[in-house]
């Protein structure tokens, strides 16, 4: 069926021209011709060696024969006829099956990796997804069909993304759970912060949950400077806790009081220091008591650390009394937003910890950025946005910093599909789910038969980034040779192709690929005239892209915007190599 089609096209595109080629069959019906129909003025034109000296009929621009190898009349005159719409058809099939084929090669990529048992983490968070990728196996080319289930599927494992997530926390076996085993602090880090978020979702208030944290002052192998600091949070949210009212915090009124006073905050930091002494907060060398006296004469550089639990005290406070009014679900939502951000923000006084004390130890640096992580997690599933979770996980991987290749690997999928898997959620029509696959992959099968055949004729063409350098000028431009290709199998080397190319569309292609329903500006047969003899290396059997070299008459149009075109006056010869998608048109033979 679709090469009936492509031959239809062709079809088409003679009966086009031919139509054209009728002209002076009668000069009356030629003048009928010119005032009837704008598009054969210019073949009218130069048919009959119209100039600017004709005074009967303006012209607003020169037509010239073309210039190279089309030297005979009948040439000259073919070059000059308006292909706008057979060639703009060509463009957008050809835009059509690159970007088709880009699908496949997205898909089959992800169904390979999501399958490998040697990025077992993968199967587990993407369980169900997993799941139908195995079902389809080796028939990815039919993705179409599997388009739904996979976005019902991806949905599901989104929501089970907490539970999930902290099963690869806890298990030794897993890619997550295996680097975690081999650093302790890491490990101290994940499951503090997955223990103190699970008591607040179980609608414990900040502060408590806090407050009945067990820092555990004496974990194996943990480092002294991250448990005391995580303890010195802790000490001065309970510094600052309210005995009088619903408030878990006294007010901003209350803590500006205490700024503005210094006689009142040097009280207060001297019963915080005896409070730190009580509970045995050590870092590594020095205990915080010792810290905090050294610092007795200077209290103004403890302002920052209190105006930060300030900011995040009373934002938690605001915050929840806010909440109870609500009736909105989008203004709970940033209610909930709110409230576990102001969570982050309280934590990072553990920034203000340790520039006071510390000197900047970057394990403080680790701890927030795996804090974050691990709470936007939750907090995307929380609040049904699929993005915020993909990007923190992503985040959460980066921050542990393994050097595994296959941790490496994990990484690297998540980190490319993130995007696809947050946006198909989202799809709610098959309309949809075609534009999220087409801005997700950026652009049949016929290209395989090359890898695989021992000899191949096609009518054919190359869509691809090129490099093009004539003997005054280099540039980079999309490329779309077509003409006829004879191609030999490589085995599992790939195949080597041999193009003998007639026009090159590529100025068309790309205008096609970044806007597909705007009109162009009229196109000549003579401006798309491109021969070349280009060799293009096919790698291996699955690789998508091939490497093109080819000596070739550059077309005269340079490139489209909308209803202008930018043309060469004089088309250069030279050398091209690029990088392209194979795209036949159709196989003439194919033997294997």
């Amino acid at each position: 069926m679709k090469k009936l089609f492509l031959l239809l096209f062709l079809i088409s595109l003679v009966a086009d021209l031919s139509g054209q080629l009728s002209l002076k069959q009668s000069i009356f019906k030629d003048a009928r011709e010119y005032i009837h129909n704008p598009d054969s003025r210019d073949v009218i034109i130069f048919t009959y060696s119209i100039d600017n000296s004709n005074k009967f009929i303006p012209i607003s621009r020169e037509i010239t024969p073309f210039e190279g190898t089309l030297q005979s009349s009948a040439s000259s005159i073919f070059s000059d006829y308006n292909v706008s719409k057979p060639a703009d058809i060509l463009a957008r099939i050809l835009v059509k099956r690159a970007k088709r084929k880009l699908a496949i090669n997205f898909f089959n990529h992800f169904s390979t990796t999501i399958r490998d048992k040697k990025l077992k983490d993968l199967q587990v968070l993407f369980f169900h997804t997993y799941h139908t990728f195995d079902l389809i196996g080796d028939n990815i080319y039919d993705y179409e069909n599997y388009i739904k289930d996979l976005r019902f599927n991806l949905h599901n494992d989104f929501k089970a993304l907490p539970v999930r997530f902290k099963s690869l926390l806890s298990d030794k076996n897993s890619q997550i759970g295996l680097v975690l085993e081999k650093k302790a602090n890491l490990k101290y880090i994940a499951f503090n912060s997955l223990t103190l978020l699970d008591e607040i979702k179980n609608k414990k208030n900040i502060g408590k949950a806090i407050s009945d944290m067990n820092f555990n002052l004496n974990a194996t192998g943990v480092d002294r400077n991250l448990m005391g600091t995580l303890s010195t949070v802790q000490l001065f949210s309970e510094a600052f806790k309210n005995h009088f009212d619903g408030n878990y915090w006294i007010s901003e009124k209350e803590i500006d009081e205490l700024l503005d006073n210094k006689e009142l905050l040097k009280v207060f930091l001297g019963l915080v220091a005896a409070k730190a002494n009580d509970n045995g907060i050590n870092f590594n060398g020095t205990s915080l008591y010792e810290f905090m006296n050294a610092k007795a004469d200077n209290i103004e550089s403890f302002n920052n650390l209190l105006l930060h639990v300030r900011k995040s005290t009373s934002n938690i406070n605001n915050t929840i009394a806010e909440h109870t009014s609500l009736v909105n679900d989008d203004d709970k939502i940033r209610s909930l937003l709110n409230y576990y951000h102001s969570l982050v923000d309280l934590f990072e006084i553990s920034n203000d910890i340790n520039s006071l004390f510390l000197q900047n130890d970057p394990l403080i640096t680790k701890f927030n950025c795996m804090f974050q992580s691990i709470n936007s997690v939750l907090l995307g599933v929380e609040t049904a946005d699929p993005t915020t979770s993909m990007l923190a996980l992503v985040n959460f991987l980066t921050c542990i910093d393994n050097q595994d290749a296959d941790f490496k690997r994990l990484l690297g999928f998540i980190k490319s599909k993130a995007t696809f898997i947050s946006e198909i959620q989202k799809a709610e029509t098959t309309d949809e789910l075609v534009d999220i696959i087409d801005k997700v992959i950026a652009p049949i099968g016929s290209w395989r038969d090359k890898r695989i055949a021992n000899f191949n004729m096609a009518f054919d063409t190359y869509v691809g980034g090129t490099y093009l350098n004539s003997s005054d000028s280099s540039y980079f431009a999309i490329s779309t040779p077509v003409g006829l290709s004879m191609s030999a199998g490589l085995g599992k080397w790939g195949s080597l192709t041999i193009l003998g190319s007639i026009l090159d569309i590529g100025p068309l292609t790309a205008f096609r690929f970044r806007n597909t329903d705007d009109l162009i500006a009229k196109i000549y047969l003579k401006e798309l005239y491109s021969p070349g003899i280009h060799v293009s290396y096919g790698i291996g059997k699955s690789f998508i892209f091939n490497i093109n070299g080819s000596w070739q008459k550059f077309t005269s149009l340079q490139s489209i915007d909308g209803d202008q075109n930018k043309i060469l006056g004089i088309p250069k010869s030279g050398y091209t190599l690029g990088a392209s998608i194979n795209v036949p048109l159709f196989t003439l033979i194919n033997k294997k």
